[in-house]
């Protein structure tokens, strides 16, 4: 084997195949973003090609350091041939079994995420290794053809030039011209909509990450949760099927507007700015690596501005809750995801960004320590009797620790609960729905999410922070209960979260259910139900309210969100339709930048969101 000839075949053979999934996945990536003109279009392929090609050159560069040491340390030649032949052919076939692999092109089972999510490091390496030895049979195969057949390789390497030549043009077309952009609406299109908005009022609280299977039903059953036991003897009760992927701007996102990700245009939790497109990114395929891998470390160049800035509210393209029931009272939005910076209407709304920060877990109540365009009206705060506390003492954190052990203010899973434990959320709530009186109110309450992501290895294996989760989930009860005593009984109290939690695999990759809790006049007691999803939550706080229920919802087609309602509320409240309430914004595609970003960012990093 001439060893200059196979070093320059391995090399283009890496770089070409790897380069070819690049125009692959980024044909994909484009067609995820319509919003894209034609030269970002051309820019974005261009990134994606250069960069995979980039990895596969070094993987080449990898391969033959490698057949060099072979080489060096005096393996027989006859089997530095047959690494050489493994190598080229896991050159070629690699690249075509990662993209059979991603999930968005569907040609094979969530492979990928299992072994990204699930897969133990020995079973993965076990694959591996089987991988390469099939790859080198292969690559045998293909030898023992070529020495039989010489022409054979001609034929094939002109025949492949042609196909992926042909193919790459093709790619481009279809990536430049065939996916367009959605027709642009006007700055606010609403449609009339006449109605006589209920005189009982809606409270929704989401309590992120909240988990009934595992946590909720257990506790309960041993005596705990008093509030979570009150509503389920009281009210309608049970699972929350979810989305995927289970992030929460989507979900949140898709709680408050009843509509798909695709309709309301919020696919994660940060968008990118690739270097020379003038729009944002704001979908990549799952589980690519240039997104999140490459890209990410240009913002390590010196110079280079942040190129992944979390989503804000302007960048939702649909009408949520609020805005809906806004046109006939009052209404309230408390910490509710992807509302900064805040929308102005009758009632309030105290912002959250693409996720509740350390800094908005102290909830500053001067204006000079929140964040610009927090809290709409300016002062809605004003007459709270409410000091923020500095420290938490001790007591307070040793539940989440354990008996007899000793608490480190320094150490990092000490500072995640006390900033947790300083939140007052209940005390302000309870405040602006006094000030406002909203006919709806909705808001996060009691996370219970980051405390899942981070002590849930600590609760399989005991010890130190074995009971930071259950503590958690006993906080939030607490809280919950002050709340439905604060309502009494002329409201109807809707509790969900958007998504559970996988306890064995420390995630909630594949969209374990939430939780449904209602409570009130208009459900029934000790109902348990199973029918419902993310989208019938939309469509039942409309009907609620005596609302028209606009049938560009999900919810409003199935008509599933009424399991959860009485007969009597049924047959007391006839059902009203509308076809829309118009699109919200003009599609924005522009993230607002925020003093918190790299606050939130370093958020998303520790709960394993991003790189």
């Amino acid at each position: 084997m001439n060893k200059p000839s196979h070093s320059k075949a391995l090399l283009l053979t890496g770089a070409a195949m790897v380069g070819m999934a690049g125009l692959v996945i980024g044909v994909l990536t484009v067609g995820f973003n319509t919003h894209l003109g034609t030269s970002d279009r051309l820019l974005l392929l261009a990134w994606f090609i250069a960069g995979y090609a980039l990895v596969g050159l070094v993987l080449g560069v990898v391969a033959l350091a490698l057949l060099a040491l072979a080489r060096t340390v005096r393996l027989p030649e006859k089997i530095v041939a047959v690494l050489a032949r493994t190598a080229t052919t896991l050159a070629i076939v690699g690249p075509l079994a990662y993209l059979a692999l991603l999930p968005d092109l569907g040609l094979l089972p969530p492979i990928l995420t299992d072994v990204i999510f699930s897969w133990s490091r020995s079973v993965l390496a076990g694959v591996a290794v089987g991988v390469l030895v099939l790859t080198g049979l292969a690559g045998e195969l293909v030898g023992f053809l070529l020495r039989r057949w010489p022409g054979l390789g001609r034929g094939l390497a002109t025949a492949s030039v042609l196909t992926w030549v042909l193919g790459a043009i093709a790619l481009v077309v279809v990536g430049v011209t065939r996916f367009q952009a959605p027709e642009a609406v006007g700055a606010e299109e609403e449609v009339e909509v006449a109605a006589t908005i209920s005189e009982t009022p809606v409270v929704v609280l989401c309590i992120d990450g909240a988990d009934l299977d595992d946590v909720i039903l257990p506790m309960v059953k041993n005596g705990e949760l008093p509030a979570f036991a009150r509503m389920m003897e009281e009210g309608t009760w049970g699972p929350l099927a979810t989305i995927e992927p289970t992030l929460s701007p989507i979900v949140w996102t898709t709680l408050a507007t009843g509509r798909t990700p695709e309709d309301h245009g919020i696919f994660h939790f940060v968008n990118f700015r690739v270097p020379g497109l003038r729009q944002a990114v704001l979908r990549f395929p799952l589980h690519t690596g240039l997104n999140f891998r490459i890209f990410p470390l240009l913002e390590k160049i010196p110079g280079i501005a942040p190129l992944r800035r979390p989503y804000t509210s302007n960048m939702r393209r649909v009408p949520a809750l609020w805005n809906m029931a806004g046109r006939f009272a009052a209404v309230g939005a408390y910490r509710w995801l992807i509302t900064w910076p805040a929308e102005t209407f009758e009632g309030f709304n105290y912002a959250a960004s693409a996720v509740v920060t350390n800094s908005e877990n102290d909830l500053f109540l001067s204006e000079n320590e929140r964040p610009a365009g927090s809290l709409h009206p300016a002062d809605a705060l004003e007459g709270l009797q409410w000091t923020r506390r500095r420290q938490v003492e001790i007591a307070e954190l040793e539940p989440y620790a354990g008996d007899g052990v000793r608490i480190d203010r320094r150490r990092k899973k000490v500072r995640f609960v006390d900033r947790r434990i300083r939140d007052p959320s209940l005390a302000i709530l309870k405040h602006l729905i006094d000030r406002y009186e909203p006919r709806l109110t909705m808001a996060s309450f009691y996370s219970v999410d980051g405390f899942q992501h981070i002590f849930s290895v600590d609760r399989l294996r005991g010890g130190p922070f074995s009971g930071a989760i259950e503590e958690r989930y006993r906080f939030t009860d607490v809280h919950l209960g002050e709340l439905m005593d604060f309502l009494g009984d002329d409201a109807n109290l809707i509790v969900v979260s958007d998504h559970g939690f996988d306890f064995e695999h420390h995630h909630h990759t594949w969209a374990p259910a939430g939780i449904f809790f209602g409570w009130g006049p208009a459900f029934e007691a000790d109902r348990n139900v199973e029918s419902l999803s993310v989208y019938d939550i939309a469509p039942l706080v409309l009907r609620l309210l005596n609302l028209p229920l606009p049938e560009d919802m999900p919810g409003t087609l199935t008509g599933t969100y009424q399991d959860s309602l009485s007969r009597a509320f049924l047959g007391a409240q006839p059902e009203l339709r509308i076809a829309t309430y118009g699109a919200w914004a003009a599609a924005s595609q522009t993230p607002q930048e925020s003093s918190q970003d790299e606050e939130i960012k370093e958020l998303l990093r520790d709960l394993g969101y991003i790189q």
